[in-house]
């Protein structure tokens, strides 16, 4: 008697029918009216102004007690070093700005 070979039967997976969605349309962007483009442009300027006093506001105080000996009367008033205006504040003021636009 001869040996029968059973065939293994192998399921093979039928194909998935894909969820055909139908592509969103393209719609153009609209654009802003004058006026909305305007308050944008007042609003981000109080924005960056206001940025710009709070980082100027902190970095002439560090520079203070960094720099010089400060006094309690206004005839003991003096303004910060050049070097510390030139290397550390405007470097600083120029990253604020990068930094809000960029």
């Amino acid at each position: 008697m001869p040996k029968s070979k059973k065939r293994a039967t192998v399921k093979t997976k039928k194909p998935r029918r894909q969820a055909t969605t139908a592509m969103p349309a393209v719609e153009e962007p609209t654009i802003a009216k004058p006026t909305t483009r305007l308050a944008a442009i007042v609003y981000d300027g109080m924005l960056i102004l206001a940025l710009l006093f709070l980082v100027g506001t902190v970095l002439t105080v560090i520079g203070t007690l960094l720099t010089m000996q400060t006094g309690t009367e206004s005839a003991q008033a003096r303004s910060l070093p050049v070097w510390y205006q030139n290397i550390v504040m405007t470097p600083s003021f120029i990253l604020t700005l990068v930094g809000f636009y960029g």
